[in-house]
Parts: structure tokens; C-alpha cells; sequence
């Protein structure tokens, strides 16, 4: 009986090792995204304006949670925690409201492929929808001209967060809090659309990366779980 709970042991003890050593890998490699992003980035001059690199950009609204018929519609609606839980890129929503919560609140319908700031509370924090969805007034979207390239446009938002570039354009009252003039008016560093492509391209392979490399400590956890299930239930 000992000798069979003490290769249990050794078999959670070598599990626990290899979870250690992926999370470890996976921030390593988060930094060395940091270390790209400042290095495509940091001390380059500011060229444009987000309102020059976009076609159209508004906050959304919130319908009245007075009136039920307004939502459980067949419109995703986004929240903040649907960002922090997908971070890049937005495939679905916990919520949604109807045609008629768009028609009667300032809420519109934002196009796929577009880029989303958070402007209340954790603000910042970006996101591109890969679905039509929308959006609270807590939320500012951007549908990005199409002579730009949307993930370069992205990573350098992502590069201000990193960097706590929205600290500075907070207006403090009851809450710290951006505007949608204020988001326009940030500035950026727009090269050519192939310095963009190529800038971008070399990001996307990274996070790539981080994603791949969260799947399998993702998986390494749940065969934990599962081997601990099945030896002591």
C-alpha cells in the first residue's frame, strides 16, 4: 500500500514540475512580446492620430434593463469580463439584446474586424470582435480604414497599455474614466502598410505561440485532475 501511494506521489510530483515549468514558459515568452512590442515602438515619433487611421468610430449604449424585450435578442452584447476572457480576439458574449434595444439606446451594431477599447473602469483593454456584436458605452469601437493594417494598429494600443500610456488621459470623478475624444486623439506610429504587415505578422506569430503553449498547460492541468479523480474517487 505504500509503495503505491508513494508512486501516486512521485507521479503528481512529476506533474507538478512539468505544470511549473510550462507557466514559466509561458511567461517568458509574454515578456519576450513585451520586449518586441518596445522594440518596434518605444522612442519612435507619433505620425497620426487614431481618428486619421479609422473610418468610423463611436461608444455604444445600453439599452434599459427595465424592459425585458430588449434583450435575450439575437444581437451579442459585450461586456468587460468577455474581454479579459478572450483577450485578442472577441468570438462570442455572455449577453445579447434585441433590434429593439438597439432602436432605443445609443447601442449600434459594430461590423466584425473592427477594434474595441474599454474606456470605464479597466480601461484600455482592447479587443478586435471576429462576430457582429455590441457594445455599452463603456466600450469605444473603431472600424479601421482599410488602407491600414488593423493588428498593427492593435499591438501599438496594446503597446500604450503595457506601457500605462492611458493613465495619463483619465478624467478622474466617481470613476477614472476615458472618452471617445480623448481615444481619438491618442497618437500613434503609422509606417507604410508593409512595415505594418511585417511588424504585425511577426506579433501575430508570437501570441500564436502563447496561445499554443496555454492550451498545453491547460491540458497538462486537466490530466492532473483527471489521474487525482480517478485515484482517489
Amino acid at each position: 500500500m505504500r509503495n503505491e501511494q508513494k508512486k501516486i506521489a512521485e507521479i503528481l510530483e512529476l506533474l507538478d514540475k512539468k505544470i511549473e515549468l510550462q507557466t514559466k514558459k509561458i511567461e517568458a515568452l509574454k515578456l519576450f512580446k513585451k520586449g518586441l512590442l518596445n522594440s518596434f515602438f518605444q522612442n519612435k515619433q507619433p505620425n497620426v492620430t487614431i481618428e486619421n487611421c479609422i473610418s468610423y468610430g463611436k461608444a455604444g449604449g445600453t439599452p434599459s434593463s427595465k424592459n425585458k424585450d430588449y434583450y435575450d435578442g439575437n444581437i451579442p452584447f459585450l461586456s468587460i469580463s468577455d474581454m479579459t476572457s478572450q483577450k485578442k480576439y472577441i468570438l462570442k458574449t455572455e449577453k445579447s439584446i434585441s433590434q429593439q434595444g438597439i432602436k432605443n439606446s445609443s447601442a449600434w451594431i459594430v461590423p466584425k474586424n473592427s477594434i474595441i477599447l474599454s474606456m470605464y473602469a479597466s480601461y484600455g483593454l482592447i479587443a478586435i470582435n471576429k462576430i457582429e456584436l455590441a457594445t455599452s458605452q463603456a466600450m469605444f469601437s473603431m472600424i479601421v480604414n482599410s488602407k491600414n493594417n488593423i493588428e498593427y494598429i492593435y499591438y501599438y494600443l496594446e503597446f500604450l497599455y503595457n506601457n500605462n500610456y492611458y493613465y495619463r488621459l483619465v478624467s478622474i470623478g466617481t470613476q477614472a474614466n476615458l472618452n471617445a475624444d480623448k481615444v481619438k486623439k491618442i497618437k500613434i506610429y503609422l509606417p507604410d502598410v508593409n512595415s505594418q504587415n511585417k511588424i504585425s505578422k511577426i506579433l501575430k506569430l508570437c501570441d500564436e505561440r502563447i496561445d499554443y503553449e496555454n492550451k498545453a498547460e491547460f491540458e497538462l492541468r486537466k490530466f492532473k485532475q483527471g489521474l487525482m479523480q480517478n485515484m482517489f474517487v
